[in-house]
């Protein structure tokens, strides 16, 4: 844990920031993508070499290698990384896992699509491209043709609840199929703010209507997702846990592109709020 806060500890504004000045700012009066001046790029690399001066010379860095050949070592979770498709709305998702056979349900399988292995460090910032902090990522197809821009997950539906129930249910089908006796534990973890009241907004209307809205419904989504499929997993005798780090509505944690004291100080405070919840959790996982 000590070494993760070590290497989130480093700075991630400042490359991005001297990116955007240049060579980045040409990239406004040029009609066409020129991938190299991607200011991501420069924060992708930042977490490589973050992660080089956190943990051992000797390990291999985590961040530079292919993010389906990790995955598949064994030696790492399984990840799906949601990304949202900017011409159709679409999620994308970026797996080991096939998710081709989704596609009818607004989700397209960007490791398909590419046809190619890419760093861990790309995979994870396709899934966090939020406009004017970094570009949306253009993303080439197997034939080396532009099929379209990806940006930050959120925008389809904050929680990742979308992808992982559909993966869950696919298991649950399997497991049916094949007569396995297993019991899934789904686990959401929420950064919640505990609202005081429906007052309606004033003052500079238009924005903040716009922008209340899209903001309330990122975090209103994933509950939705939720409570569809709640039922089905009680029904299946599975277990459904969402751990809120509760706060009041004006309390901001002060995440930014590092993680500072002060951040560290207000998540193990919310943390140990909820940590005999927690551990009644882990408790009843290990029976």
């Amino acid at each position: 844990l000590s070494t993760s806060r070590s290497m989130l500890s480093h700075d991630f504004l400042a490359p991005v920031s001297s990116y955007l000045i240049y060579p980045d700012m040409l990239q406004k009066f040029i009609p066409f993508q020129v991938p190299k001046f991607d200011r991501a790029k420069i924060l992708e690399r930042s977490w490589e070499l973050a992660y080089e001066k956190a943990f051992s010379p000797s390990e291999s860095n985590l961040f530079s290698q292919p993010f389906v050949t990790i995955q598949q070592s064994g030696k790492v979770p399984h990840v799906m990384l949601n990304g949202t498709h900017v011409e159709s709305g679409y999620r994308t998702v970026v797996s080991d896992i096939d998710m081709s056979g989704h596609d009818k349900q607004n989700l397209f399988d960007l490791v398909s699509i590419m046809g190619n292995e890419i760093p861990v460090s790309t995979a994870v910032g396709l899934s966090a491209r939020f406009p004017f902090i970094t570009p949306p990522a253009l993303v080439y197809d197997k034939n080396n043709r532009e099929w379209g821009n990806v940006v930050d997950g959120g925008y389809y539906e904050n929680l990742g609840a979308t992808t992982l129930v559909e993966i869950y249910k696919d298991l649950r089908e399997y497991a049916k199929d094949k007569g396995l006796n297993v019991r899934f534990h789904l686990v959401f973890i929420r950064n919640t703010k505990r609202t005081n009241g429906l007052d309606p907004i004033s003052g500079v209307i238009e924005f903040q209507s716009a922008f209340r809205t899209l903001a309330n419904i990122w975090g209103n989504n994933g509950d939705d997702v939720i409570r569809s499929v709640e039922g089905y997993i009680e029904d299946n005798n599975d277990r459904l846990v969402i751990v809120k780090l509760m706060r009041d509505s004006h309390v901001n944690i002060p995440l930014g592109w590092y993680l500072s004291n002060g951040s560290v100080g207000e998540i193990d405070k919310l943390l140990n709020n909820v940590k005999p919840m927690l551990d009644e959790e882990i408790l009843t996982f290990t029976k």
